[in-house]
C-alpha cells in the first residue's frame, strides 16, 4: 500500500471543520477551507475529553491518541474526509485552533491514514529528511499553466528529525493567490489502534508573521500527544 505524505499531511484541508463548543453553545458556527468538502457528523461516542482547571485532554477512543490542549484559549474541531462512518477506512481529521484567531490561520490538525503491513514504523518512509523531503518538495509549484496562476505556491523544507518513535519536519509554505504565508510543523508517527495500523500526521500551522506570538503555545501542546505504540517495534 503506497502512501502519499503530502496527500496525508493537507487532507484537514479539503473538510469541513465544525467547532464543537459545549461551553458555548450560543456563539456555534461553523469555519470552511479553502477546499472545504461535505460536512461530516461526528460521533460523540468517538470521543472522549477530560478537563481539569487549566487544560483539557482530548482522548480519541477509536483512534486511540490524545493531546492536551489550554481550556481558556483553544477549542476543538472535529470533521472527517469521508468514509464508511466507522473511522477505520479513510483519512479522519481532528483539529484545534485558538478561540482568539482565525482557524484557517492558525490550527493543530491530526490526520489518521490506515497504512499496511509494508509499513510498521516510520522508518519505512526512508530518514526522517527523506520523509520531509518527499512530503514537501512537491508542494513547491513555481509555475502554473496560463489561466492557472492561482494554483502557484512555494514550500521550503526548513528542518526534519526525529522525536522518539516520531518525525518531526518543519517547512514553509506560501500561496501568494490565497494570502497564505504559513510555517507548519508536522509530527508524524505510525500506531496501532488495536485494529487498524495508521501513519498519524499532526500538523501545526500558523502565519510566518505571528510566530513569535503561537509558536511556544503550539509546541507545548504539541509535546502532549500520546500516539497508540506501532505494532512491531
Amino acid at each position: 500500500m503506497m502512501v502519499s505524505t503530502t496527500t496525508t499531511a493537507f487532507a484537514f484541508a479539503s473538510m469541513v471543520l465544525s467547532i464543537d463548543d459545549n461551553n458555548n453553545n450560543n456563539n456555534k458556527s461553523n469555519y470552511y477551507y479553502a477546499f472545504a468538502a461535505e460536512e461530516e457528523e461526528s460521533s460523540s461516542k468517538m470521543m472522549n475529553t477530560n478537563n481539569t482547571k487549566n487544560t483539557t485532554t482530548y482522548t480519541d477512543e477509536v483512534l486511540k491518541f490524545s493531546l492536551s490542549y489550554p481550556t481558556d484559549s483553544w477549542q476543538l474541531l472535529v470533521g472527517e474526509t469521508g468514509g464508511s462512518g466507522d473511522r477505520s477506512g479513510s483519512r479522519q481529521v481532528i483539529a484545534f485552533a485558538p478561540k482568539n484567531a482565525n482557524p484557517k490561520d492558525v490550527n493543530i490538525s491530526l490526520v489518521a491514514t490506515p497504512v499496511g503491513a509494508d509499513y510498521p514504523k516510520m522508518g519505512s518512509f526512508g530518514s526522517p529528511f527523506e520523509f520531509g523531503y518527499n512530503m514537501v518538495n512537491p508542494m513547491n509549484k513555481t509555475k502554473a499553466k496560463k489561466g492557472r496562476e492561482d494554483e502557484v505556491q512555494y514550500s521550503e523544507l526548513i528542518e526534519a528529525g526525529s522525536k522518539g518513535l516520531n518525525y518531526f519536519v518543519e517547512y514553509e509554505l506560501t500561496r501568494p493567490s490565497t494570502g497564505i504565508d504559513s510555517k507548519q510543523l508536522v509530527v508524524a508517527g505510525i500506531g496501532y489502534d488495536g485494529r487498524v495500523s495508521h501513519l498519524y500526521s499532526t500538523t501545526a500551522q500558523m502565519p510566518k508573521g505571528e510566530e513569535e506570538k503561537w509558536r511556544p503555545e503550539i509546541e507545548k501542546i504539541l509535546e502532549s500527544l500520546v500516539l497508540p505504540p506501532p505494532l512491531y517495534n
